[in-house]
C-alpha cells in the first residue's frame, strides 16, 4: 500500500475524529462569545475583533460539515436530498468557503494591527480603536462578500467517490467544467 492509498484509506477515520474533537471545540468557542458579549470588562477593541473573527469561523465550521464532512460519511442518507438542490445550494458552499477564508484573514491582520498599536501607543490605542471599529466590521463583512459574490453565478454539481460502489455512497460537491 502507497502513502496514496493509505491516505486515502484514513480519510473517513480522520473526519470522524474531526467532528469528535470540532464539535466541543464549537461549543467552548460559543461560550467565549457569550461571555464576551455580556460582560461589560471584556467590552474592548481586541474581544471586539475576537468576536469579529469568531462568526466567519464558525461559519466555515458548519459550511464544512454541508459541503465536505457530512456528505463523506453519510452520503448515501445525503446524495437523494442533495440530489434535489437547486444548484445556489452547492455554490454556497464555495461562496462561503472563500468568504470564511478571506473574513478571517482580514480580522487576523487587524487582530495584529490591534496588538501593534497597543504596545507602540498604550494611552491613545483604545480610543483610536473604538473610533474605527465599526468602519473595520463593515470592511471584514463587505470585501469578502464583494469578492466572493461571483461564486453563485457558478455551477456546481454532485460527484459520486466511487459510482461503482454498492457500499460507499459519499460524494463531493464540485464545480462543473466549462465544456
Amino acid at each position: 500500500m502507497d502513502f496514496v492509498d493509505w491516505s486515502i484509506s484514513v480519510k473517513i477515520p480522520i473526519i470522524y475524529l474531526s467532528i469528535c474533537i470540532t464539535i466541543p471545540s464549537m461549543a467552548l468557542y460559543i461560550a467565549e462569545i457569550v461571555t464576551i458579549v455580556r460582560h461589560k470588562k471584556f467590552h474592548n477593541s481586541f474581544y471586539g475583533l475576537f468576536v469579529m473573527r469568531a462568526i466567519p469561523d464558525l461559519l466555515y465550521v458548519l459550511n464544512s460539515f454541508y459541503g465536505d464532512r457530512l456528505p463523506t460519511i453519510i452520503g448515501a442518507v445525503l446524495y437523494p436530498i442533495y440530489s434535489k438542490f437547486p444548484n445556489w445550494m452547492f455554490a454556497i458552499y464555495y461562496f462561503f468557503t472563500g468568504y470564511t477564508f478571506l473574513a478571517n484573514n482580514l480580522v487576523t491582520a487587524f487582530i495584529l494591527l490591534n496588538r501593534l498599536t497597543a504596545i507602540i501607543m498604550p494611552i491613545k490605542h483604545e480610543k483610536l480603536w473604538r473610533k474605527f471599529l465599526a468602519f473595520i466590521t463593515i470592511f471584514v463583512y463587505f470585501v469578502p462578500t464583494v469578492t466572493y459574490w461571483p461564486a453563485f453565478k457558478m455551477d456546481a454539481i454532485l460527484i459520486l467517490n466511487y459510482p461503482n460502489s454498492t457500499t460507499d455512497h459519499s460524494f463531493l460537491v464540485f464545480e462543473a467544467a466549462d465544456n
